[in-house]
């Protein structure tokens, strides 16, 4: 009469990026490339021209599907709703893979040919964003707090202004660095250093998202991202063209007497 369901929550980049409504399937959202250049000058001297400048950040709607069926002996019989456990596991798996296109996602078929921030930022073009850790610290064990020290050192000032600077990183990769880090300093540290549960967790003065498609990996490892620090509203854009979409497909597998279930949505995931 019960159903154990033990699974990982997902649904944490649709909740820590921007989100804008897409009027069509492909969507423009402009964007500050340079800006107005002020100058000295002396009296009846002319001033140089300048100007902003803007580029763009197009949004491709793509379409994210799921489809089930069950008997109908299983919907007559059962004493737990299998429709609704159905849908709301076909809705956990959207979370799930809209987390790994927004996060991990390496621009192929398997994520919709999404690009995730963590990939972008160590496709060789944005350098300045990564933070190398020290030498020997090649496991999150290892780390230590002028790793993380130095990532927050990496973030321009106008993103930690915004307030919503904060940590990504697994459970696995919290517990082996940072909550060992916060342990270790047994207290006496300011209280920004607190130790706390995944829920409510913070450090350095900055909270801790736990996303558990990011590096679990707990064995020593070069040249991989494990963790990532920054404002995702400023950094990704996720355009919804449509939200999620069930339908109830009685006719298709009549001949089996069985009942369909799908679900679509069209989403866009940049990160710019």
């Amino acid at each position: 009469s019960a159903i154990i369901d033990l699974r990982e929550m997902y649904g944490v980049f649709r909740g820590e990026t921007n989100i804008v409504q897409m009027p069509s399937d492909v969507y423009i959202v402009p964007r500050i490339a340079g800006h107005v250049t002020a100058y000295w000058v002396g009296e009846a001297t002319d001033i140089t021209v300048s100007g902003m400048t803007f580029d763009q950040v197009q949004l491709t709607a793509r379409k994210l599907g799921a489809l089930a069926k069950i008997s109908t002996e299983l919907t007559e019989d059962s004493i737990v709703n299998v429709a609704d456990l159905l849908t709301r596991d076909i809705a956990w798996q959207f979370s799930k893979s809209e987390d790994n296109a927004g996060f991990i996602g390496d621009g192929t078929s398997t994520y919709g040919g999404h690009t995730g921030i963590i990939n972008r930022i160590n496709d060789g073009s944005h350098a300045g964003s990564i933070y190398t850790a020290l030498t020997g610290n090649t496991a999150f064990s290892t780390l230590d707090l002028d790793d993380f020290e130095g990532i927050v050192g990496k973030i321009p000032n106008y993103a930690i202004r915004s307030g919503n600077c904060k940590w990504y990183i697994s459970q696995a990769g919290w517990a082996a660095s940072i909550l060992r880090l916060q342990m270790a300093a047994g207290g006496s540290v300011p209280g920004d250093m607190r130790a706390g549960a995944p829920m409510g967790a913070s450090f350095l003065g900055f909270p801790v998202v736990i996303s558990q498609v990011m590096n679990s990996t707990l064995t020593a490892q070069t040249s991989t991202a494990i963790a990532g620090f920054g404002d995702l509203r400023m950094s990704t854009t996720m355009g919804e063209r449509r939200g999620v979409n069930f339908k109830t497909l009685n006719e298709l597998y009549a001949v089996s007497d069985q009942i369909g279930i799908v679900a679509t949505e069209r989403i866009s995931i940049v990160a710019h």
